[in-house]
């Protein structure tokens, strides 16, 4: 007999009693859960279970009746011979434990995924096993006596994390816990030696971290890495801290234009001078690398030593690229220091800021003498005053003279574009008209979700009338800067960013305004107060399997706080920059309830310093936002600026030619860059 979504007979459990009379019973994965459908099985009268797998890959539960898991291919198999045969018999017995090395190291399916987009931290840190663990239960949840059953999850991998560092802490009570982390992901089982879960394509850092834990070799780490409490508070961006500074045992950029760095410090536990040498493993062969000390690495025991690892992505695609640091102990092999490692990742970037600043060049791979002509724009948003580029000839080229053009729409030339012989380097100064901000009808990528559908309400701060909380939240782009952190403010705004501190005000305001808080998304800006009703959610939503993310903000059956009569539902969508953009992008507001608007409402956008922006609604002027109708934010261009300048190619540097232009403000710069080789 068949059951399941998709299999011929269908039946929506529970069956009734009877159903069934003792046959074997196949169902698809899904829906319900896997022993929960065995159970249903079992009360209809069936005699055995069989689980067909729909990709999310086999798991070994404990089930309530004889059962079995098969494979996709298996369940191919399975369904062509019964769809083909009658009064099929089969039997399942007995309990087979297979202990081969090879189902191992598989990284599981439902396993979270890097990269971290909020900070340039690796993430996760390490794997360890989570999958059909044989672990006890507790209260009568399991389904056997002993209280003992299959489990899966983190709920069973984070135990094997903490109970390996509690062991290391016994070994060496000394250690910081900085310090028993590194030890625990530096002497793991390399990431390139673990499979993601088809068990055939290699791992990478973003499914297992540095690898898998091996007590064996972390508990004779010689070196450790350790940080303090007070670098990791300064790392905090929020702060205008960078975490990829911190000492950790991983390395993250996830824009690194040309070239990065990376500097880490080791210590000697070892009880002995040791020497250990240094390499850098790496599979795109593109990919420059810079060590120093360049080779090795002698400390007596109790020393200290920084690394610096430089890593060169110019020539490599647009994607993200991973190494591995590796320190080669004297003792690998003979039980004395293992072998450490520690994972690199980066994503090769063109730009600093590709909405703003790009570079290009017509022929990625010349011959000698072919003549190479390199494009740069500026699409102004938000840059402020004059702005100065400097753009150095690229060796493994000649600059032709008189090549040099400029196009600028909507700015003013102060320094017209040249090329100075004696420097040779392009220069400009200009201004360009910033962009601007606005909303427009549109619509939400997918109509109303109630986020009580899918989220608990959110808790309210101690001010539940006036007040706001600062979240992190999934990476977005906002008038072109990325944002990981809000101010969320009960009186219907969303502060990109949390330079402000300050929660929105019961009095609203004309957008754009200098008053702080400034970069104010304000889908329904008034004097709400979740004191005396309603909820307010945050949440994210993913659709296409989770390639398109969502930060969706709602504000739910609100009063405003002289009339608690009428009830004010709304909700903002924000798009996450690990979205490829089918949507653009996009800021969402929508308007759920259908009360009249008071007159005291602001529904606008502004930039960062409220030069820039504009209301949609102020007051009871322009357009009231009614239910059904979305408003989406749009980034207007300023001034832009086009540059062009030829060189011809004599394939010197090793056949790299790699060109690479800066802007500046008096407050920020930006980097971009246009790479080609010679064959």
């Amino acid at each position: 007999t068949l059951c399941g979504l998709g299999s011929i007979g269908d039946f929506i459990p529970p069956w009734p009693a009877g159903t069934f009379n003792g046959e074997i019973v196949a169902c698809t994965r899904g829906t319900f859960g896997r022993v929960e459908k065995g159970a249903n099985v079992l009360a209809a009268g069936a005699g055995g279970y069989i689980l067909m797998d729909n990709g999310a890959g086999e798991v070994g539960d404990a089930h309530v009746l004889p059962g079995v898991h098969i494979s996709l291919a298996e369940r191919a198999i399975l369904e062509a011979w019964l769809a083909t045969n009658t009064n099929t018999t089969g039997s399942i017995s007995g309990f087979e434990v297979n202990l081969d090395k090879a189902n191992g190291d598989i990284t599981a399916g439902f396993s979270s995924r890097g990269p971290n987009s909020s900070i340039d931290v690796i993430k996760p840190d390490i794997g360890a096993p989570g999958v059909s663990v044989y672990a006890a239960e507790a209260n009568g949840q399991a389904l056997s006596v002993p209280e003992y059953q299959f489990l899966s999850g983190t709920s069973m991998s984070s135990p094997h994390n903490a109970g390996s560092a509690a062991l290391l802490t016994k070994l060496h009570p000394s250690w910081t816990p900085s310090e028993i982390k590194s030890a625990l992901m530096s002497t793991s089982r390399p990431w390139d030696e673990i499979l993601k879960e088809d068990g055939v394509t290699q791992a990478d850092p973003f499914d297992t971290g540095a690898g898998r834990i091996d007590l064996e070799f972390a508990k004779k780490a010689g070196l450790v890495m350790d940080e303090t409490t007070a670098n990791y508070l300064a790392a905090d961006p929020a702060l205008g801290g960078d975490p990829r500074t911190l000492n950790t045992p991983s390395m993250q950029d996830s824009v690194c234009v040309g070239k990065c760095s990376f500097t880490r410090t080791v210590r000697n536990v070892s009880g002995r001078r040791v020497r250990w040498e240094l390499g850098v493993w790496h599979q795109d062969e593109d990919l420059g690398v810079k060590l120093k000390p360049r080779r090795r690495i002698r400390l007596n025991d109790g020393e200290s030593a920084d690394i610096t690892v430089t890593l060169d992505t110019a020539v490599l695609s647009e994607d993200w690229h991973f190494a591995d640091l590796w320190l080669i102990g004297p003792g690998g092999s003979n039980n004395k220091e293992p072998n450490q490692h520690l994972p690199i990742a980066v994503f090769a970037a063109k730009s600093t800021n590709s909405n703003l600043l790009t570079k290009t060049v017509d022929n990625p791979t010349p011959d000698w003498g072919d003549i190479l002509t390199y494009d740069i724009d500026i699409t102004n948003g938000r840059l402020l005053g004059q702005i100065d580029l400097m753009d150095k000839k690229p060796r493994g080229a000649r600059f032709i003279q008189g090549s040099e053009t400029e196009t600028i729409t909507n700015g003013f030339t102060i320094s017209p574009f040249s090329f100075n012989s004696s420097t040779k380097t392009l220069t400009w100064s200009g201004t360009l008209d910033e962009g601007g901000l606005q909303l427009s009808p549109g619509s939400s990528p997918f109509g109303y979700f109630p986020l009580s559908t899918f989220f608990a309400p959110f808790s309210l701060p101690s001010n539940c009338d006036d007040g706001g909380f600062i979240l992190n939240v999934p990476t977005f782009e906002y008038n072109g800067q990325s944002y990981s952190q809000v101010i969320w403010s009960v009186n219907g705004t969303i502060e990109a960013g949390t330079a402000s501190l300050l929660a929105a005000s019961a009095g609203n305001q004309e957008l754009p305004s200098a008053t702080p808080p400034n970069n104010l998304i304000a889908p329904f800006w008034t004097d709400l107060n979740l004191c005396a009703a309603g909820n307010w959610y945050v949440g994210n939503l993913s659709a296409g399997g989770g390639v398109f993310q969502w930060t969706v903000y709602e504000w739910e059956n609100v009063p405003l706080f002289d009339n608690t009569g009428d009830l004010y539902t709304f909700q903002v969508w924000v798009e996450t920059v690990s979205s490829p953009g089918i949507f653009g992008t996009q800021i969402v507001y929508q308007r759920l309830d259908d009360v009249l608007t008071p007159s005291g409402v602001t529904v606008g956008v502004e930039n960062e310093n409220g030069s820039v922006g504009s209301s949609y609604f102020f007051e009871g002027a322009g357009t009231e936002p009614m239910v059904g109708f979305d408003l989406v934010v749009e980034q207007l261009i300023g001034g832009t600026a086009n540059f062009t300048f030829q060189v011809k190619a004599t394939c010197g540097n090793h056949g790299r030619i790699v060109n690479e232009v800066k802007i500046s403000t008096a407050d920020e710069s930006h980097r971009a860059i246009a790479s080609a080789r010679c064959w």
